[in-house]
């Protein structure tokens, strides 16, 4: 469906009524649902900190509501789940880590909340996940919104990618 890839956030008319492959970006007020719920995000990600040191590589939101916030320090993976409010600590977990997420936490220059303030500047909507990952060997920020497009599709949410290394969203 033109205008659903990552990175193109266009609006639901554009993306069902057109097959044009440039739509425009679409912005608009977020509702107070959206706007608890990008609260509830950051509030996830300041909490798990104060529960587990170390550097945060992603950040989701589980189907239940939940937050879930895995951390890296020292070769360990913390994983911390939160209440659907991100203010309160349901369970901590710990392993290994793994040599991907060790690769690409060393090419972290842009926090996981830099990622996301970039991503919202260019979808509005209801924060899902942000995490970090390889591409192309280099890291990048992959940060999913529901901006309630693409529902002729089935898929609301679009994908923004912000460059791990200065901050800067990739088109």
């Amino acid at each position: 469906l033109a205008g659903c890839s990552p990175a193109t956030p266009v609006s639901r008319d554009e993306a069902c009524a057109s097959a044009s492959p440039t739509p425009t970006s679409s912005r608009r007020e977020l509702s107070e649902a959206e706007a608890a719920q990008n609260k509830a995000g950051l509030s996830a990600l300041a909490t798990a900190a104060t529960a587990a040191p170390g550097l945060t590589i992603s950040l989701v939101r589980s189907l239940d509501q939940r937050w879930l916030v895995t951390r890296l320090s020292g070769g360990v993976t913390q994983r911390v789940q939160l209440d659907r409010d991100g203010t309160t600590v349901l369970e901590t977990t710990r392993g290994g880590v793994d040599g991907a997420s060790a690769r690409v936490a060393e090419q972290l220059r842009v926090q996981i909340d830099a990622a996301i303030a970039t991503a919202q500047t260019a979808v509005t909507g209801a924060l899902l996940s942000a995490e970090a990952h390889s591409r192309d060997g280099s890291a990048v920020w992959e940060v999913t919104i529901d901006n309630g497009s693409c529902r002729c599709s089935g898929n609301p949410e679009v994908v923004v990618l912000v460059d791990a290394a200065n901050g800067q969203r990739i088109h």
